[in-house]
């Protein structure tokens, strides 16, 4: 009894001792910056405000990049004017290193058909992965969703799951809605 209560003692002195030398940190708030970014020609780009939707041509070439002010995983999932969804782009972030998707040299082309599209950009301080098996399976169609069920609902019911994955301090996530 008395090594159990002496270990005990040792053990409470090491976490007050770490916590007061401030070795113990609270959970970092993620912080986030997306940017989309438009090809205007061969020598131009800008990047368009996300709050707002985004006009593009059937040509125009796009990038997105994502930065995080820790280590993180990134998920972009595209959502055609169709309806169907798939992964674009899923990495990991390193502390404030930007990441270019496709890459820094390399642009996504809008394709076919018009209407609306939109990228939704998760980012999370750690990888989610029963969400990962869940979108897997919302994309494949092996999901319990039912027909009436939208994929914007479906995606909406991930966001959700996701979150209580994870505490809110540690998950970011954006869509960028596009017209073309």
């Amino acid at each position: 009894m008395k090594k159990f209560l002496c270990s005990s003692i040792l053990f409470f002195m090491c976490i007050f001792n770490l916590v007061s030398q401030g070795n113990v940190q609270e959970e970092q708030e993620l912080q986030v910056e997306v940017q989309f970014l438009v090809k205007l020609d061969e020598e131009n780009i800008t990047s368009c405000a996300l709050d707002k939707m985004i006009l593009l041509s059937q040509s125009q070439e796009f990038q997105i990049s994502v930065k995080a002010n820790q280590s993180s995983f990134c998920y972009v999932i595209d959502e055609t004017p169709f309806g169907i969804m798939f992964e674009m782009f899923k990495t990991a972030l390193k502390p404030q290193k930007t990441v270019y998707m496709p890459n820094s040299q390399t642009w996504y082309v809008l394709s076919k058909p018009r209407g609306k599209e939109r990228l939704h950009v998760i980012v999370s301080a750690f990888q989610l992965k029963q969400f990962e098996k869940n979108l897997e399976m919302l994309i494949r169609n092996e999901n319990s969703y039912s027909a009436s069920t939208t994929v914007s609902e479906a995606l909406d019911n991930l966001v959700k799951m996701a979150s209580s994955e994870k505490s809110s301090k540690s998950l970011f996530v954006k869509t960028i809605t596009i017209n073309h």
